[in-house]
């Protein structure tokens, strides 16, 4: 009898249950909430989403983000994005995250990349994908042009820089091009070739401080035009083949030579293979910056200048410059994409 009534009150208790387990499903849901909007101050966090306003005050956003609020470049679609990447300076990192560059798989690189001394940003892309061991190898070798096809992926030389401008294997001189202030070099200072007047006169003050401290300076090549330089490069290629002549030939149309700026200087007791151990050739590396002339080849950088080492092959850049290039240690290549392209294109 008791064991009955035991279970019939079971029975009512769970009948009631789910009766208020209906009654719950059945009872008109009500929607959630939206974020609390929080009280700022700040005109620029009450601009934006409820959400975003909710974890500035819960700091999941701090001093970092707002800083960012005020920039024209700032997107509030990418502040997740910016707070994941406090790394980084700035005003870079709203570039590198807007831009889509920035990942968890290439931030660690891309902080080194970013600290060099050379780095520019239109570039972040190539040095990101340049396969060098440091990131210096890959920063020069970037901004010297070198991560794109040599004598394929040109441009016209941007002739408005004047004497400053770069002639590589990616940039070119326009059809026909002849510099129209050419002087005939005297015989005196070897072979009777041509050089732009400023060159030439810069050169007479080298030479004569080169005599004075008991060197002796020959020009054996200068100036060569257009046609001069089909001619020699194709006798290399008769000789070497193609890919050889290329380390120590340009192409038609790519040589520093036809700027008119470049004296190629021996002794007359040396050659061009033994010239680098000459007493004028360690003169002419130490000096010649002081009459606006720099090594355009330097020894050990033949994977950034494209060219083998050449201690003969000086180019004329003005002394200003010229002693900025000797300073910085780079190859006027980077130098160049540094100092001069970047700034044009800013």
């Amino acid at each position: 009898m008791k064991r009955r009534r035991l279970l019939t009150v079971l029975s009512v208790i769970a009948i009631l249950l789910a009766l208020f387990d209906l009654a719950l499903w059945l009872w008109p849901k009500k929607e959630a909430a939206p974020p609390a909007v929080v009280e700022t101050a700040d005109p620029l966090i009450k601009a934006l989403s409820a959400e975003n306003q909710q974890k500035f005050k819960e700091n999941i956003y701090g001093s970092e983000e707002k800083a960012l609020l005020a920039d024209n470049n700032f997107i509030e679609a990418n502040l997740e994005q910016y707070a994941r990447y406090r790394e980084f300076p700035a005003a870079l990192r709203l570039r590198l995250v807007n831009d889509g560059i920035v990942n968890e798989q290439n931030k660690d690189l891309l902080l080194q990349i970013v600290q060099d001394p050379y780095y520019i940003y239109e570039k972040t892309a190539a040095y990101l994908s340049a396969e060098k061991d440091t990131v210096r190898e890959r920063v020069e070798y970037v901004n010297a042009g070198r991560d794109k096809e040599a004598y394929v992926d040109v441009k016209e030389a941007d002739l408005s820089k004047g004497i400053l401008v770069n002639i590589n294997k990616y940039y070119h001189f326009p059809e026909g091009y002849s510099p129209d202030d050419l002087v005939q070099i005297d015989a005196k200072y070897g072979l009777q070739s041509y050089l732009r007047r400023e060159a030439y006169a810069a050169y007479e003050e080298m030479d004569a401080a080169a005599t004075a401290d008991g060197m002796r300076l020959l020009i054996v090549s200068a100036y060569r035009s257009y046609d001069k330089q089909v001619s020699l490069y194709n006798s290399y290629v008769a000789n070497d083949g193609v890919e050889a002549a290329d380390t120590y030939s340009a192409r038609p149309g790519h040589s520093d030579h036809q700027t008119g700026l470049v004296v190629d200087v021996l002794s007359p007791t040396t050659d061009f293979s033994d010239f680098y151990q000459s007493p004028e050739a360690k003169w002419l590396a130490e000096n010649a910056h002081k009459y606006g002339f720099i090594m355009r080849y330097p020894e050990g950088k033949d994977d950034v200048t494209g060219y083998e080492y050449e201690a003969w092959h000086f180019r004329y850049i003005g002394r200003e410059t010229a002693a900025k290039v000797y300073e910085s240690g780079l190859t006027y290549d980077e130098y160049y994409a540094y100092y001069i392209e970047s700034r044009t294109n800013e």
